[in-house]
């Protein structure tokens, strides 16, 4: 009995310190193949700010010249509504703000060309990708809009293709 005890506790022993080593060289392995949006390095992310806050910017700014109104006003709107409301509130059509931001957008990516900080071919393929997402957009509404039309979705599953995928 005290044998069958032995091999057994062995057995159970020398599984687990194989599936441990096992563990043990898979490792993280070389994360390269992630890419950028997956692994982020640690410490100052500065670059992440500033994009963020030159994209909120440039949306304030967009909002007051569509609206009319100081950029000042508007900001404080965006910080006590989300875009949608204050849209609304504004009375300003969602396609005509977008179109308007991809205006702005491309501006500010030829600048960038211009000034240096990005290489021409980078220049063109920002805009060929905001190109081909303006136009997925575009076909999914329609694909939507169709659908909710002929019965093939429900409005609960149009909401579901309408949401942006989590990141």
């Amino acid at each position: 009995m005290k044998k069958i005890q032995t091999i057994v506790i062995g057995s159970v022993l020398v599984v687990g310190i194989v599936l441990s080593g096992m563990a043990v060289a898979a490792g993280s392995g070389d994360r390269s193949h992630k890419g950028w949006a997956k692994h982020r390095p640690h410490g100052d992310r500065g670059l992440e700010l500033l994009t963020k806050y030159q994209y909120k910017n440039l949306m304030v700014q967009t909002l007051a010249e569509i609206t009319k109104q100081s950029a000042g006003d508007v900001s404080l709107k965006l910080k006590e509504k989300r875009l949608h409301g204050v849209l609304e509130d504004y009375g300003v059509d969602r396609e005509a703000f977008r179109a308007a931001m991809r205006i702005n957008i491309s501006a500010m990516i030829n600048q960038a060309a211009v000034n240096g900080s990005i290489t021409t071919e980078q220049e063109k393929e920002i805009l060929e990708k905001m190109e081909e997402r303006a136009q997925r957009h575009v076909i999914m509404t329609r694909l939507i809009e169709n659908g909710l039309a002929d019965g093939t979705i429900t409005p609960e599953q149009a909401q579901m293709l309408k949401r942006r995928p989590s990141k």
